[in-house]
């Protein structure tokens, strides 16, 4: 079931931005009974999202950083310590499909921003967006004591898991919304 559901948001992802070869596969951190709610390959590393379910209508979300052969970071490292608040998201969308989404966690003096942007046409997006351009932008910030020491960002040439229309959807149940 959990490849039928990535299927289709890989379906969804490239008829809303670039076509791939419908038989891509999307390089995650998700082991194959957890959902995918956001993936995207960077230079050297993975970022993914996964949901793991639990009991009857009740999941839990981590966050994963590596390589598939190790996962560098993982957040909440120990699951028996999750609570839905650990996670916060925030999700803005324009009138002409534009929409941005960005998931925050803190981990001591950390703060990780997860982003995903997709910006079409003019709008007012053009001045939230990290790049500035047109397109889909993704990847994560991370602030020490809130100053930003890194920005790494996604290849969203290749096939992932980061449209923000599609990972909203997934999200909005699992993560408290913060939009003002």
């Amino acid at each position: 079931m959990s490849l039928l559901k990535n299927s289709t948001k890989f379906v969804c992802f490239s008829l809303i931005s670039i076509n791939f070869n419908a038989t891509a596969e999307i390089l995650n951190l998700c082991s194959n009974d957890e959902n995918i709610i956001f993936s995207c390959v960077t230079k050297k590393k993975i970022i993914s999202i996964c949901e793991i379910k639990q009991q009857a209508n009740q999941s839990k979300i981590q966050y994963r950083f590596g390589t598939s052969n190790r996962i560098d970071f993982a957040y909440p490292d120990d699951l028996s310590h999750y609570k839905p608040s650990s996670f916060t998201r925030s999700f803005t969308k324009w009138d002409n499909g534009s929409a941005s989404l960005f998931i925050n966690f803190k981990n001591g003096k950390y703060t990780y921003t997860i982003y995903s942007d997709l910006v079409i046409g003019e709008t007012e997006a053009m001045n939230e967006d990290k790049t500035g351009e047109y397109g889909h932008h993704a990847g994560i910030t991370v602030n020490r004591n809130e100053k930003e020491i890194s920005d790494i960002k996604c290849n969203t040439d290749i096939p992932n898991v980061a449209d923000p229309w599609d990972v909203i959807k997934t999200l909005e149940p699992l993560i408290p919304n913060t939009d003002q």
